[in-house]
């Protein structure tokens, strides 16, 4: 029987013997979260949470236009401290802007844990235009676009388990094909195992682009764990179409032993957002 089944079906046991029913709806819920954040799914690297305007709509006046805020919200899925760069305003249109470079409550992301994402929140002074601007029209809308840069670091979650055994002992070999994200990059990593003590073996390894909206700016900067399990790989790598890079190492194993290994690619990841703001004459 599935474990999750099991454990709801103890909770629910264990509170009707107790003559507690009321919370097993909110103890079902609550658990229900934690899975979805235990899941691959809920790496997803640094979340646009929201970006808003403090207003419906601005509204122009003859001297200068209304005065408001646009808010941009982030969180951190990151397993690392996340230190935002350069997050700016453009293609402002007849808006005014007070700054481009926004005031941010902070720069700094501590790294995620259990059921907390890190959050930061970014402002921007906005104003309308003057009636003289907008001329006859009665109402427009311009849109804004917000963007910022990070530097971040992605692992494979689980290390890939390599047997090395003796040529005389090999038997079945296993091809292990295995795929990480954390939304932003996806690690490919393709391989066989046992590897004979007596001959390298090889991994194929394959990085690119998530799901997430931004992109990588920034070469592949490579390492690996163990450093003397794998050799002949990159420290540096630039990605082609769609961020892909691709390469080859030797796994390298002269005891009969298992061990395991990781890939760490570090890069720098640029992500935007545009807002549609309404204003009136």
């Amino acid at each position: 029987m599935d474990n999750k089944i099991i454990k709801h079906a103890l909770l629910i046991s264990i509170i009707v013997v107790s003559g507690c029913v009321d919370p097993i709806e909110d103890i079902l819920e609550a658990d229900e979260a934690q899975d979805d954040w235990d899941t691959p799914d809920s790496e997803k690297g640094v979340n646009i949470e929201a970006l808003e305007l403090s207003d419906s709509v601005l509204q122009a006046y003859e001297d200068e236009g209304q005065r408001a805020e646009v808010t941009l919200r982030l969180a951190n899925y990151h397993t690392e401290r996340i230190e935002l760069e350069e997050v700016e305003m453009y293609n402002t249109g007849l808006l005014e802007l007070e700054e481009r470079e926004a005031e941010c409550n902070t720069r700094t992301m501590e790294r995620a844990g259990n059921d907390e994402a890190p959050q930061a929140e970014c402002n921007w002074v906005i104003y309308a235009p003057s009636t003289d601007t907008l001329d006859s029209v009665g109402e427009r809308t311009e849109s804004v676009t917000v963007s910022f840069s990070y530097d971040a670091s992605f692992t494979n979650q689980q290390p890939i388990p390599i047997q090395f055994q003796n040529p005389d002992e090999m038997s079945n070999v296993e091809q292990i094909h295995e795929s990480f994200t954390n939304s932003e990059i996806q690690t490919v990593i393709e391989t066989s195992s046992p590897i004979s003590t007596e001959r390298d073996g090889s991994v194929e390894v394959t990085l690119r682009e998530g799901s997430a909206p931004g992109r990588v700016i920034s070469d592949y900067e490579l390492s690996y764990e163990p450093e003397d399990m794998l050799e002949g790989c990159p420290i540096e790598g630039e990605p082609q179409i769609d961020s892909e890079y691709e390469f080859n190492c030797e796994i390298v194993g002269d005891n009969p032993i298992q061990e395991s290994f990781t890939i760490t690619a570090d890069y720098k990841y640029e992500q935007s957002e545009t807002l549609s703001i309404p204003i009136r004459n």
